[in-house]
């Protein structure tokens, strides 16, 4: 009996959030050369549910010719930070379907060919908390990816998409964005 209430007690703590204790997005650490732009909340309203917040790791990433390995430096880099709230209803999807709610982060360089990306707690969260979140299972929104779009000038733009499991190569490393008119190559050392 008592261990039945002590689960109905965690159950009930963990489905039910206050929506108005739940703080938006938390910029770590201040950077010159990045801004973090205005939130997709002010044109869908209050949110409705939240995840769990995630702290995207601060990136160090230095930009170099491919061809050349020569230092280059990129007109702008924009960083988007996506997370996945199910949204309902949806067309064609009964039970409504995943969407991507994001944060961006717009960054210039100020000079040299090397940007400091400041970490970022991003706190994932939805405008529908209706039946289909909690039924079969509960369905939270989440944080999923990380999409680097990088300004080359002249039309060119390359993008690297980051999976949430590979962020911890960029927590330790210092990563060589390689620049082309491909896809650009990333790799990785250590930091020093």
């Amino acid at each position: 009996m008592k261990m039945r209430l002590l689960i109905l007690t965690i159950s009930i703590l963990f489905i039910m959030k206050p929506a108005a204790s739940q703080p938006k997005t938390n910029f770590q650490g201040a950077s010159k050369d990045c801004a973090l732009a205005p939130s997709i909340d002010v044109t869908k309203g209050s949110p409705l549910i939240y995840g769990i917040p995630y702290l995207v790791p601060s990136l160090e990433l230095k930009f170099v010719e491919k061809a050349t390995g020569k230092s280059t430096t990129p007109r702008a880099v924009r960083v988007h930070y996506y997370w996945q709230w199910l949204e309902y209803p949806y067309p064609e999807h009964e039970w409504g379907a995943w969407v991507d709610g994001e944060e961006l982060m717009n960054c210039t360089l100020s000079g040299g060919n090397v940007l400091k990306v400041p970490a970022l707690l991003v706190k994932p969260r939805g405008w529908y908390d209706g039946k289909y979140t909690r039924f079969p299972w509960r369905k939270n929104p989440h944080f999923d990816r990380l999409e680097i779009m990088i300004d080359q000038g002249g039309g060119d733009f390359s993008r690297i998409i980051v999976h949430k499991n590979d962020l911890n190569r960029y927590r330790v490393s210092e990563a060589t964005v390689e620049l082309s008119s491909s896809p650009p190559n990333v790799k990785f050392d250590e930091k020093r």
